[in-house]
């Protein structure tokens, strides 16, 4: 599980590892994403908005790809962009950006990374342990070490 904020340089950087490990271990590995949008960062919550948004028409992670490789950029207009590219039905898309059950979500995320002790982006928990990471490339070891211990 990881949490972070799509506004975050940091989070950006960890994507290709967090890619890697993903596509490694697809049959041990289930990779959850959760929101924990950095006050810092004025684009990361109407981003994990969008994010959520797209979710409920099949595409959270098409969204996630296209958050991260806009982050240069993010804004209103990008995020409406990267919508229009998806071809999500907009109105409905719209709709639920603006809804207070997605952002019930994001807020979820949030609180429970702070009850979680998350302080920073991005942040990695792996079986409930929150891993303490020198490099994100680490990430695939440390994930490796844990699926081993379970065959």
């Amino acid at each position: 599980m990881e949490f972070s904020d799509f506004q975050c340089p940091a989070c950006l950087a960890a994507k290709p590892a967090v890619d890697a490990v993903v596509a490694k271990y697809p049959n041990d590995l289930l990779f959850v994403y959760r929101h924990f949008p950095l006050d810092k960062h004025p684009q990361s919550v109407p981003a994990a908005l969008a994010a959520e948004s797209a979710k409920q028409q099949g595409k959270f992670w098409e969204m996630y790809d296209a958050l991260f490789a806009s982050q240069a950029t993010l804004s209103e207009e990008t995020i409406v962009h990267l919508a229009g590219e998806l071809d999500l039905r907009m109105e409905a898309f719209n709709k639920d950006r603006a809804s207070a059950a997605i952002a019930t979500i994001v807020e979820k995320d949030r609180t429970d990374a702070l009850s979680f002790g998350v302080n920073s982006t991005p942040t990695f928990f792996l079986n409930g342990l929150k891993l303490t990471l020198y490099s994100f490339e680490d990430l695939g070891g440390a994930v490796a070490n844990a699926i081993q211990k379970t065959k």
